[in-house]
Order: C-alpha cells, then sequence, then structure tokens
C-alpha cells in the first residue's frame, strides 16, 4: 500500500470542487470491502487498483481465484445502481484476456447484473491496457 496516494487525490478532488463528495481510502482490500459490504455501503463510483497479486506466471490462477475474482465480486457489490466501477491490473503476467475473464466472472455473481448499457458491446476491442491509469 501507498499510504500518501490518497491525499494527491485529496488534493486534486479539491482543485476539481468534488473534494465535498468524494472520499479515498487506502487499506488491505481483503478486510476493507467484507466491512463496507457487511455494513451496506454503496458508492456512486468504485475504482480498485490493488497492488499486482501475481509476480510469477506459475501463480496467475491463484491470483485471479483468490485475488482479482475476490475483490472484483466485493468491489461490484458496493456500487450504487446505475454507479461507475473501474479496476486495475499491474501485474505483467494478468494478461488481458485472463483479466476480463476473472471480472465477467465476478460481474454473474453480482446480484443484480450490471445495467445493459454498462455490459461493453461484443463487438468492442479492449484497450492494449488493463491498467486504469
Amino acid at each position: 500500500m501507498r499510504p500518501n496516494l490518497p491525499s494527491h487525490r485529496r488534493e486534486n478532488a479539491e482543485l476539481n470542487g468534488v473534494s465535498g463528495t468524494t472520499t479515498f481510502q487506502c487499506a488491505d482490500v481483503f478486510d476493507l470491502l467484507p466491512a463496507l459490504e457487511a455494513k451496506g455501503e454503496q458508492f456512486d463510483v468504485v475504482i480498485l487498483d490493488p497492488p499486482a497479486f501475481t509476480k510469477s506466471r506459475s501463480s496467475v490462477k491463484n491470483a485471479i481465484r483468490k485475488g482479482y475474482r475476490e475483490i472484483n465480486i466485493r468491489g461490484l457489490r458496493l456500487v450504487k445502481d446505475g454507479g461507475y466501477f473501474a479496476t486495475c491490473s499491474c501485474s505483467h503476467f494478468m494478461t488481458p484476456e485472463l483479466f476480463t475473464k476473472a471480472i465477467q466472472e465476478a460481474a454473474r455473481r453480482r446480484p443484480p447484473p450490471p445495467a445493459p448499457d454498462r455490459i461493453p458491446h461484443p463487438g468492442s476491442r479492449p484497450s492494449d491496457s488493463v491498467g486504469g491509469g
């Protein structure tokens, strides 16, 4: 975790006039997301930008199952209906295809399913980057 990042984001929110409507948290997602879900919290926008869950090709499957899929299931449950969800992967070994598959599996486990205008068109081309930044 990089605890200095939320302060930069707060400064940007202030510069853009949205500081009163935004919150930023830097925490262990495996602790924070279940706690927010248990409290019934929901947000207009949820952005997940975790550290790399895999640093080797041999651990990719485990990273998908225990890392990316889990946090995205929980993150999606925190998005208000009509809200926005962004998620990232900075792992060199997480290919766009594997990342997309993990997100699709997480979305299938989120009740209710995403609104039709939030589902990518089957013919759309994913970006060359799986990161958010």
